[in-house]
């Protein structure tokens, strides 16, 4: 079965590779901008959001992380021609004690392909432990 699997991706990835010659236009590149505000770090503590990038099969394809430096953040990334849909967690940590725990905002972002996605995380945004 798992050689099964491979020629399948093998096929595909052909495809696409043919498919990319026949014209740029078919090529659409999409972005998503996460929007932090209103979410304050506690004294003492490091928050680093963390956002996945998945295929339309849930395969994770790409990871991105930043660091919160202030209340309010802008990013901007541009996915992999494959992303499908974003997940986004936080990790808050404690460097002194080196106690951690992460948090899974409770929504998945479904990219606009050949355009942007806005994402925003506000103090109100649902979380939780497990991921959505």
């Amino acid at each position: 079965m798992f050689a099964s699997v491979a020629l399948l991706f093998a096929g595909c990835e052909k495809e696409n590779t043919t498919s990319s010659n026949v014209g740029s236009s078919n090529q659409q590149t999409s972005t998503y901008t996460v929007n932090v505000s209103g979410v304050d770090v506690p004294s003492g503590m490091a928050l680093e959001f963390v956002v996945f990038e998945y295929s339309s099969s849930n395969e994770r394809i790409q990871v991105n992380r930043f660091n919160l430096t202030s209340s309010s953040m802008t990013k901007t990334y541009t996915a992999n021609s494959r992303t499908e849909k974003v997940k986004i967690a936080w990790v808050a940590s404690n460097p002194s004690t080196g106690q951690s725990a992460t948090r899974w905002v409770q929504q998945v972002f479904y990219l606009d392909k050949g355009g942007n996605t806005v994402i925003n995380i506000t103090g109100n945004t649902t979380v939780g432990a497990t991921e959505p």
